[in-house]
Parts: structure tokens; C-alpha cells; sequence
């Protein structure tokens, strides 16, 4: 989305009254949810069992592991402190 189009976007958004605004948080919250699951969809098709594989941690630092098992939404990743549950959306293979 281009800075104009966002900067339009929150002053529409400025004059929306309670109702509309949580009518327009559910829609969010639901078209984020549906890109996480595209992003999910696409990292379990192109990961496989054995991938060395990185993600992000709890505190920001790069978490570089083997994927173990690759779940619904989720993706079991070996790694040098123990195993990791981590979403397959973010994980990135490394190589």
C-alpha cells in the first residue's frame, strides 16, 4: 500500500464511530489471518523434513535449527538450546 493511499486510509478511519470501528477490526483481524495463511501454506509446500531453517526468537535474535516435523500451522525445528513450536510462517530456509 502506497503512503498516500495508508495516510487517506486513517483519516477516513478518524471519523468512524465505535460500531464502525469494530466492525472494521473484525474485518482486519480476518484478512490478516487469511494472509498468514497463504504465508503458512507457502512455507509447509516449499520447506521439507531435514531443511535447515531460521526464525526469529522471543527476543529478537536469529534462531537457526533442522525442521523436525512440519504440522497444520505449526513446524517442529531442532535447535542448539532444544526444540522449538514455530509458526511455518516464520520460518525462512537458510542454506
Amino acid at each position: 500500500m502506497e503512503v498516500s493511499n495508508l495516510t487517506s486510509a486513517k483519516q477516513s478511519v478518524t471519523g468512524l464511530g465505535y460500531d464502525d470501528l469494530m466492525a472494521l477490526n473484525t474485518f482486519i483481524v480476518q484478512r490478516i489471518k487469511a494472509e498468514r495463511a497463504i504465508l503458512s501454506r507457502k512455507a509447509k509446500r516449499t520447506l521439507v523434513v531435514g531443511s535447515t531453517v531460521s526464525f526469529t526468537g522471543n527476543h529478537g535474535e536469529t534462531i537457526t535449527g533442522t525442521l523436525r516435523k512440519k504440522m497444520r500451522k505449526y513446524a517442529q525445528v531442532d535447535t542448539t538450546s532444544g526444540p522449538w513450536r514455530v509458526p511455518m510462517n516464520a520460518l525462512k530456509e537458510t542454506t
